[in-house]
């Protein structure tokens, strides 16, 4: 259970709004390798400076000895920075303390003890705490939490100058870096070996890199291999070394051989951990840490049937028969809506002029408003682009049924017909604003239209929870403009969140689409991950 997947879990958790995330909480192009650190932009127009957070906290060394958990906290949060590239002179702390209710000696003894091996980590690493928190509450009754110190390290950093723990590709060594030992068994005298690091990271020489802790090496070699699917050939080095609790220690995969540290191995690009007589395939571990909590938080839903597309190459690139320098685009923001930033920034870095306008409803006087404003930007852009987010909190019942009523206004869809054949206009939604785009039958009708009974919707995810991840789709048809410049068969990778994302239409209706040419892409990947929606 200590080591098992949570993917289930994670995934429930968004983390791609915004448009800032660097790190994906599972990395790899098979998305199993945990990361250890947050790593986001800052929210400024054209940076590349981003936030690096990481903790430090083993629940186990921290009930065993609090001086010893608390020492370990502190440099388990620094050290997973530096493996991802960080500089050690720019990195500060914060901690979080929560023990039980201090009503007797011993119990004061705790966190007295878990302040003291922090303190002692910060005056050998020479960083000082510059905030955070503490609780001596957590008991009740006869209940009590266990001595519990959690060290924040956070810093800054530019992002081209970061790696991602997962392995990136084969014949690349194997190290073991690691600190000095006191005579108490703390690892201590970390500035060589973290300038040492980093210079190597900056160098492009080490690839990938993982920081340690109680569960050792083994266990990081398993969670760099999984994200890739790229195996280890072990040395016959001690059983000790890999399985021994290595606090300040790093697993690194290096391009060339190196002069520091203790050479594990080497990747290939078998999918197995192999060492002497011993080979296990890395599907085969991967299930058996799926299995835990595979009850609890499902990865797997039943698979979907595929539906084949015919694949229609459109040489001739769609003309636009008005000629504009800067075509104009409307985004409107609903209560809710909380993708408009990042849809104004990508049309703006295509070219485009943005007006984004806030959509006024509290009062029958304002929503009159709102819709002359929306009239009006419709007569005078060439695009509609709904954006993504919870409009009206996806009440009542469900997603994107405020923009729909927004739109029912008859007003507005003679605008939007205006838009299309008169203005040579395009329409787009994405996420919520692609729900709507259906609910309002501008998909896959080309017109404002009533519900029809058999009309396509948005469902619900098959795992019946939110999801976000990355997924692969694979363009089917590059007739729209929207896929104009793309070519028939090409995968991207792109990053769905979503609670309702599972397309469906009768099957009569699907016909009619593949038919007509109307699929534009579906979801393709790797077998594990084939439609991580069950949709098409």
């Amino acid at each position: 259970m200590n080591t098992c997947s949570q993917k289930g879990l994670v995934s429930q958790f968004d983390s791609t709004i915004g448009n800032n995330t660097i790190f994906m909480p599972l990395g790899g192009a098979y998305q199993s390798t945990p990361t250890q650190v947050m790593a986001h932009t800052i929210p400024f127009e054209q940076t590349h400076t981003c936030s690096l957070v990481a903790f430090g906290f083993d629940p186990h060394t921290c009930a065993q000895d609090p001086i010893k958990g608390g020492y370990f906290a502190v440099i388990t949060s620094v050290c997973k920075l530096i493996a991802c590239g960080a500089q050690f002179k720019d990195i500060y702390l914060s901690f979080q303390e929560y023990f039980e209710r201090l009503d007797s000696p011993s119990k004061w003894g705790k966190a007295l003890g878990a302040l003291l091996g922090a303190f002692l980590a910060q005056k050998r690493l020479g960083i000082a705490c510059i905030g955070g928190k503490d609780s001596m509450s957590g008991s009740f009754e006869e209940l009590s939490v266990p001595p519990t110190f959690i060290s924040f390290a956070f810093c800054a950093q530019e992002n081209h100058r970061l790696i991602s723990p997962e392995f990136k590709g084969a014949n690349h060594y194997l190290y073991l870096l690691s600190p000095p030992l006191d005579g108490h068994g703390l690892p201590y005298d970390f500035a060589e070996l973290f300038t040492y690091l980093h210079a190597l990271i900056a160098q492009g020489v080490i690839l990938s890199a993982y920081a340690l802790g109680r569960k050792g090496a083994a266990q990081a070699i398993l969670q760099m291999s999984l994200g890739n699917q790229i195996g280890v050939e072990l040395e016959e080095v001690p059983l000790d070394l890999l399985f021994d609790p290595c606090f300040g220690g790093f697993v690194v995969e290096s391009t060339q051989k190196l002069d520091q540290g203790i050479l594990l191995g080497h990747t290939t690009a078998k999918a197995h951990i192999k060492r002497v007589s011993t080979c296990l395939s890395l599907n085969t571990l991967l299930e058996l840490l799926e299995q835990p909590l595979e009850p609890l938080y499902p990865t797997k839903a039943p698979k979907a049937l595929d539906l084949p597309t015919p694949a229609k190459i459109f040489c001739d690139l769609p003309k636009s028969h008005t000629k504009i320098a800067k075509p104009r685009v409307v985004i409107p923001i609903f209560a809710g809506t909380n993708c408009e930033i990042d849809t104004q920034k990508a049309f703006e870095r295509a070219g485009a002029l943005v007006r984004s306008l806030v959509i006024n409803t509290l009062t029958p006087q304002l929503s009159a408003e709102s819709i002359l404003a929306m009239r009006q930007a419709l007569r005078q852009s060439q695009i509609l682009f709904l954006a993504g987010g919870f409009s009206g909190g996806d009440e009542p019942d469900g997603a994107a049924k405020m923009i729909k009523a927004f739109f029912s206004n008859l007003s507005l869809q003679e605008a939007i017909l205006e838009l299309l054949k008169h203005q040579d206009g395009l329409i787009g939604g994405i996420c919520n604003g692609f729900q709507a785009l259906l609910k309002t039958g501008l998909l896959p009708f080309g017109r404002p239209t009533p519900s029809q009974k058999n009309q396509p919707t948005l469902l619900p995810n098959s795992l019946l929870r939110h999801q976000s991840q990355i997924a692969y789709i694979k363009v089917c048809s590059n007739r729209s403009p929207w896929l104009a410049r793309t070519q028939i068969g090409e995968i991207y990778a792109v990053p769905i969140s979503h609670g309702e994302g599972r397309f469906f239409a009768p099957p009569a209706m699907l016909g009619d689409l593949s038919q007509g040419d109307q699929i534009a892409t579906q979801y393709v990947g790797f077998a594990r991950q084939y439609r991580p929606r069950d949709s098409l």
